[in-house]
């Protein structure tokens, strides 16, 4: 379940001073490595998940932040959420409630001790293991996520999803990384996508994208 909404009482403000996560993070390999999988972790195979576990720069936290206008009044679902840091670094930038989801559960304890490290409350950033398809989100208002290109294809199910929670409230806001819907507009100044290769870009969706 996603928190619901925080008391709209809260001002929102300027991005909260917060330490750099590749100061706290010192391990920052990817616990799935393919290669080099010393963990006991399972391996992703093509075809397992929406998205295989690669993380989001941490260049592009910041740029995710700002494209979505997160304030604190905001609930963000992650989907797909890795190692968390995308939900960690908004709930510390922002104080938004935030909760990250992935249907890897060997993630969990990953993203616990990255919220530990960053100094962020387990009351506002949690995390749970599920199916981004069988995910409430009708308390959320920012949904983020970085996931193959594929999975936004019009006849897939995750795309009746994210239309659903995009048509539910007029504020409610959507934002990818590298690819996103091809059939829907980013607001601007997101500008024209990119699809297959190329920069990783941050990408914002509303109702009026669709």
């Amino acid at each position: 379940m996603i928190h619901e909404c925080a008391d709209p009482s809260r001002h929102a403000g300027p991005l909260l001073t917060c330490p750099s996560w590749s100061d706290v993070i010192k391990d920052c390999e990817n616990p799935l490595d393919e290669e080099n999988n010393d963990t006991g972790l399972p391996r992703w195979l093509p075809g397992d998940s929406f998205a295989p576990y690669v993380p989001v720069p941490l260049s592009y936290l910041d740029p995710i932040v700002v494209s979505a206008g997160v304030t604190s009044r905001d609930v963000v679902c992650d989907l797909g959420t890795g190692d968390g840091r995308i939900a960690i670094w908004i709930a510390a930038r922002t104080g938004a409630r935030t909760t990250g989801v992935d249907i890897e559960p060997d993630l969990l304890p990953v993203c616990e001790r990255n919220r530990h490290a960053m100094g962020v409350s387990a009351e506002t950033c949690s995390f749970l293991t599920a199916d981004v398809l069988d995910v409430d989100l009708t308390h959320a208002t920012v949904l983020t996520m970085y996931f193959l290109p594929e999975c936004f294809q019009p006849d897939q199910p995750l795309m009746g999803k994210l239309t659903q929670f995009l048509r539910h409230s007029p504020g409610n806001r959507l934002v990818t990384v590298s690819w996103g819907p091809k059939h829907w507009t980013p607001v601007p100044p997101a500008g024209e996508p990119c699809w297959g290769e190329g920069p990783r870009d941050v990408y914002l969706y509303s109702s009026s994208s669709i």
